[in-house]
């Protein structure tokens, strides 16, 4: 159960949520446990009525406390008061002369109930499965305490125990169900990542590829303005530093490959096309040696046609 939402967000949140609904039962639970003990004291005259009354007061304002922070001390003071409340409770219900003849009755189960849903704090949702059983182990021990005091015969209350039950259910599932969906997201997570750098490597290489274009194409415009002679030793750099650079890519490279025509049912590794890489060296090669002498043989050389070619073919 993943919810839609990120991984590393989907344990914390799912335990907020049942944190909160198990408190909201356990309010509800506490409000008919305070309004019985209302009701009984109105009705028998007992000192220990009204204890109880303000026991569960006591469990009701920590529980509200709890649910809004979710931290292990109040967690514990909570199971503690809880405790004791349950206690008072129990004891002033069950110690009515004549009343109620055994534990196992719903006015004795309802802040019992409010102990075990007590949530608690933890980074997944198994971890309420301890704190719930902390309050089921609590609870039922003060139960048996109060009812011998009070001469009561113990009885487990089906109550406590299917709420118990359904509690721990609802959270191993809920725990279970997110660790098998933690494969499949994870790799959802790093297609999507995988799909978002090679974007990115793209972009990239066309931003570089059209630096260099500019490169070259200022690289020509200094070229046909030079004087008859040899290069000036900045512009040759220049030049010998953007051919070295791009036969370090391999753009060099794949551009001569793709300059070099086949004819229909030649081979693709015939010589011509082996000598992509060695025609690179030979530009880089012949433009930091050449010159400027405005002859038009010099101008229909080999290199200087395949180094115009391409230099056309790239811009």
């Amino acid at each position: 159960m993943t919810l839609g939402l990120p991984d590393h967000l989907v344990e914390p949140i799912l335990s907020r949520a049942l944190a909160r609904a198990s408190h909201r039962f356990a309010l509800t639970c506490l409000t008919g446990a305070l309004l019985s003990a209302l009701a009984l004291s109105l009705a028998y005259e007992s000192g220990a009525l009204w204890v109880a009354v303000l026991a569960v007061l006591a469990m009701a304002v920590l529980l509200v406390v709890l649910s809004l922070r979710h931290t292990v001390p109040l967690t514990i003071a909570y199971l503690l008061v809880g405790t004791g409340g349950t206690y008072l409770y129990t004891t002033a219900v069950l110690g009515l002369p004549d009343v109620f003849p055994a534990s196992n009755i719903f006015l004795v189960a309802l802040p019992k109930l409010a102990l075990i849903m007590v949530g608690g704090a933890g980074a997944g949702a198994l971890t309420g499965v301890l704190w719930s059983t902390a309050g089921f182990v609590l609870a039922e021990t003060v139960t048996v305490v109060a009812a011998a005091e009070a001469g009561v015969a113990y009885l487990p209350d089906g109550f406590t125990v299917s709420a118990y039950l359904f509690l721990v259910a609802v959270l191993v599932l809920a725990g279970s169900a997110r660790r098998s969906h933690r494969a499949a997201q994870s790799a959802i997570h790093r297609a999507v990542q995988a799909d978002q750098s090679r974007l990115l490597r793209q972009d990239l290489d066309r931003r570089a590829l059209d630096l260099n274009q500019d490169t070259t194409l200022n690289e020509l415009i200094a070229l046909s303005r030079a004087h008859v002679g040899p290069l000036s030793e900045n512009l040759a750099g220049s030049i010998r530093a953007a051919l070295h650079r791009l036969r370090g890519t391999d753009w060099l490279t794949d551009a001569d490959a793709h300059s070099v025509s086949h004819p229909p049912g030649s081979d693709a590794g015939s010589p011509a096309r082996s000598t992509g890489r060695s025609s690179g060296a030979a530009i880089a090669d012949s433009w930091s040696t050449s010159r400027v002498t405005g002859r038009p043989s010099v101008a229909s050389s080999p290199a200087s046609t395949m180094s115009s070619d391409w230099l056309c073919s790239s811009a």
